[in-house]
């Protein structure tokens, strides 16, 4: 059957962008990989953790990282590109808004994104970009807080004539963080953390039934790569764009990015590509 032309994306998440283990450079060979494709992508999505690591450190080396992060993009242009937060780019977790708000503003402001969530339309599909992180107790979790969540159900509302695509930087629905080490079995009892997924997510899947225009989930944060299926919508949590933090693969994971066809009739296709990064000293 022919499913008409599609829309091409590429999602890359976990840069860990640094001026370390040649990430820099690392970052610009994938981005000239994904332009170089006999069909480049039309948009560019990335799923969180673009920096090494902001939370806790020093105004200077924070800086430091969104130069190398700015060089690599600005060396490969992009025609359009879209940003979710990570945990990493978070400057502290230690927030008694309960969103941390304040702490997550110079990454907004350094990937130019309208707001900590938001959504936008091309051909037929809704891009949502939630915001999964948010501070518990020194550290974060992954849920939607109340305002976010309000919103989340009146988007999917609004969006019923059109397919929908969901970005978070942790993952909704995963296997992933059950297989991650082998520590995950206490008292004969799996003990998934709270960071690992998303604490609201059987919340989160009732609401998608009753959006069956929901089609597929893309996350990251794990470094592993998983595919699973729910009651009709696709969970895909990418490996990381540095899969061990530029020093190799990760549990056979290598560095690389999704991309993924989406047709006008709600389907898709997914490849995950590599790119042939060699881990230097």
């Amino acid at each position: 059957m022919n499913k008409g032309e599609a829309l091409r994306i590429a999602h890359m998440t976990d840069v860990h962008v640094q001026p370390e283990c040649g990430a820099g450079a690392g970052l610009t060979q994938a981005l000239a990989h994904m332009r170089a494709l006999e069909r480049p992508p039309q948009l560019l999505l990335t799923g969180g953790d673009a920096v090494m690591n902001a939370t806790g450190e020093s105004e200077a080396r924070v800086a430091t990282q969104w130069q190398t992060w700015h060089g690599a993009l600005t060396a490969v242009d992009f025609a359009e590109v879209f940003h979710c937060l990570g945990n990493h780019d978070a400057m502290s977790w230690h927030a008694d808004d309960g969103i941390a708000l304040e702490h997550k503003r110079r990454a907004m402001t350094e990937l130019a994104m309208p707001g900590r969530y938001y959504s936008f339309a091309r051909e037929g599909w809704h891009f949502i970009m939630l915001d999964s992180c948010q501070p518990l107790a020194g550290g974060y979790t992954a849920d939607l807080d109340a305002e976010q969540w309000q919103w989340l159900e009146a988007e999917l509302e609004a969006a019923k004539d059109r397919h929908v695509l969901i970005v978070s930087h942790v993952p909704i629905l995963s296997v992933t963080g059950a297989i991650y080490d082998d520590q995950r079995m206490q008292d004969n009892h799996w003990q998934i953390p709270g960071d690992w997924m998303h604490t609201d997510a059987y919340k989160l899947q009732k609401l998608f039934q009753q959006h069956p225009h929901v089609r597929l989930c893309l996350s990251g944060h794990m470094h592993l790569r998983d595919r699973c299926e729910y009651n009709g919508v696709t969970y895909i949590c990418n490996g990381a764009l540095c899969a061990g933090w530029w020093g190799g693969d990760l549990e056979q994971c290598d560095e690389g990015y999704g991309l993924i066809d989406l047709y006008a009739d709600g389907s898709f296709d997914y490849a995950y590509e590599t790119f042939c990064w060699q881990p230097r000293e």
